[in-house]
């Protein structure tokens, strides 16, 4: 999907929270609050014309919810030069939904973003929001998506997603308890035992479908099933 129909895509949905009326926000109080971490993660978009769609979108979207506004949700800076803007506006976000599997879930989906800043800033965020739990929330089987999806960055062409990727491991292992260097699972063992299909085979949800003009965000958050300084190129705003 080009930046264009990216940017009208963000903008038709950030018009959502405007036409319901008061007592039928609970309709979509659910969808609206399933787009903010998609919406703040393309706040590190490569296009200056879609970061600025997804701030107004969320500035849209807590005003809905009846949320204070961020103040860093505004700032240009890049998250891998300034990695306290992604660990202020995690912290904020997570302690208003209060799933943080489901976060970790919707960012493994950027991890395969065609986006260079979007998977650095996938993550970047995975990082953060492991510390923002209790480790008994991210279990085992969680555990081990999160270092797979990670691994899988490890091999990325842009040297500052693999320092990402490499980080955020380290951060999930701090937050559970876990001997650095000791993530590895069978399961990733298996994986690169096989032939690589390519990080980039399967398509961001982000970019295919997360912005369906009927169902703005598709990809559902559900709890039950959810599974530090990176340096690199700054991103231009």
């Amino acid at each position: 999907m080009d930046a264009n129909v990216r940017h009208r895509a963000i903008a038709l949905f950030a018009e959502l929270p405007g036409v319901v009326k008061k007592k039928e926000k609970y309709l979509i109080q659910e969808q609206v609050t399933q787009s903010l971490v998609p919406l703040l993660l393309h706040l590190q978009d490569e296009e200056p014309e879609v970061v600025k769609g997804c701030q107004d979108a969320l500035g849209k979207c807590f005003r809905f919810l009846g949320w204070s506004f961020p103040k860093k949700i505004n700032s240009k800076k890049a998250w891998h030069d300034h990695p306290q803007i992604a660990e202020i506006l995690c912290r904020q976000i997570s302690w208003k939904v209060k799933m943080i599997p489901a976060v970790l879930l919707q960012c493994l989906d950027h991890l395969q973003c065609p986006q260079v800043s979007i998977r650095r800033a996938a993550a970047i965020f995975i990082g953060c929001a492991t510390q923002c739990t209790e480790p008994a929330a991210i279990t085992q089987e969680k555990r081990e998506l999160i270092f797979l999806s990670l691994s899988k960055l490890h091999r990325d062409p842009d040297p500052s997603v693999r320092l990402a990727a490499s980080q955020a491991t380290q951060m999930v292992q701090e937050a559970c308890g876990i001997p650095v260097g000791a993530s590895r699972t069978q399961n990733q063992e298996e994986h690169e035992g096989l032939p690589s299909r390519g990080f980039l085979d399967i398509p961001d949800p982000a970019l295919t479908h997360r912005w369906n003009p009927g169902s703005p965000v598709s990809h559902q958050i559900v709890a039950s099933n959810a599974r530090r300084r990176i340096s690199g190129p700054t991103r231009q705003a």
